[in-house]
C-alpha cells in the first residue's frame, strides 16, 4: 500500500497527462495530500520513466479544481499552448457575490464555464432543486457576470473531446496562445 501522495505520483508517471491532472487535483481537493508531499516526490524518484511529466501534473495541481472535467478541460488548454487561467473565480458586483467561474482569463476579462450535465440531471448536485430550476439560476448568474462586461463561453464535453474546437473557442475568444506542449 502507498501513501495517496506517492500512488498520485505514480499514476502521474505512468498514465496520461490528463489521468495524472485529475488524480493530483482530486487528492488536493480532498486535502488526502499536500502540495508539498506532492512536490517531494519527484527529487527522490528523478530517474523514473514518466518523471517529467510527472513534475508537470504536480506543478500545475489545483485543490480549487471541482471535477474530473474541469482537469481533463485544464490538461486540453495547457496542451494547446494557451496560457494559463485562475480557476474558480468568484465575480463581485459592490460587496455582491454574484457567483463563481470554472476558469478566468482576468487581462482578456473572460470566463470560461465548463459545462458537464451532472449539475442539471444529478439530483445530488441539485440541491432539492429542479433541472429547470437550475438552467434558470446558471443564466440568471451568468447574466449578472455579463453585466461586469465578462466574456463567457461555455464548453461541454462533446466540444472538449475536439481540442481543435477548444483551440477554436479560446482563439475566437482572445485568449493568448504560447506553442503546444508536448509532455
Amino acid at each position: 500500500m502507498t501513501s495517496p501522495a506517492r500512488t498520485i505520483f505514480d499514476v502521474a508517471c505512468d498514465s496520461s497527462f490528463a489521468t495524472g491532472l485529475a488524480c493530483a487535483d482530486y487528492g488536493l481537493a480532498r486535502r488526502l495530500t499536500t502540495p508539498d508531499e506532492l512536490s517531494s516526490l519527484p527529487l527522490l524518484h528523478s530517474r523514473r520513466k514518466g518523471i517529467r511529466k510527472a513534475r508537470t501534473v504536480i506543478d500545475m495541481a489545483d485543490g480549487r479544481i471541482e471535477s474530473a472535467g474541469e482537469s481533463l478541460c485544464r490538461s486540453v488548454i495547457h496542451h494547446l499552448g494557451f496560457i494559463a487561467p485562475v480557476p474558480q473565480y468568484e465575480f463581485w458586483d459592490g460587496g455582491v457575490l454574484l457567483g463563481r467561474g470554472d476558469f478566468y482569463w482576468p487581462e482578456q476579462r473572460v470566463l470560461l464555464e465548463f459545462d458537464g450535465l451532472a449539475k442539471y440531471t444529478n439530483p445530488q448536485f441539485r440541491d432539492g432543486r429542479t433541472a429547470g430550476e437550475v438552467v434558470v439560476e446558471e443564466k440568471l448568474r451568468e447574466d449578472r457576470i455579463r453585466r461586469l462586461g465578462i466574456r463567457v463561453v461555455r464548453l461541454t464535453w462533446d466540444e472538449l473531446k475536439q481540442p481543435s474546437e477548444v483551440a477554436r473557442l479560446l482563439t475566437s475568444a482572445g485568449i493568448p496562445q504560447r506553442q503546444p506542449r508536448g509532455d
